[in-house]
């Protein structure tokens, strides 16, 4: 499951720019 949360960072982080940009 540890493994999972870095993904999720980084999905989360280039989620969260590409909403900013619209």
């Amino acid at each position: 499951m540890l493994e999972y949360l870095p993904l999720l960072k980084i999905y989360g982080f280039y989620y969260t720019n590409s909403w900013k940009r619209k």
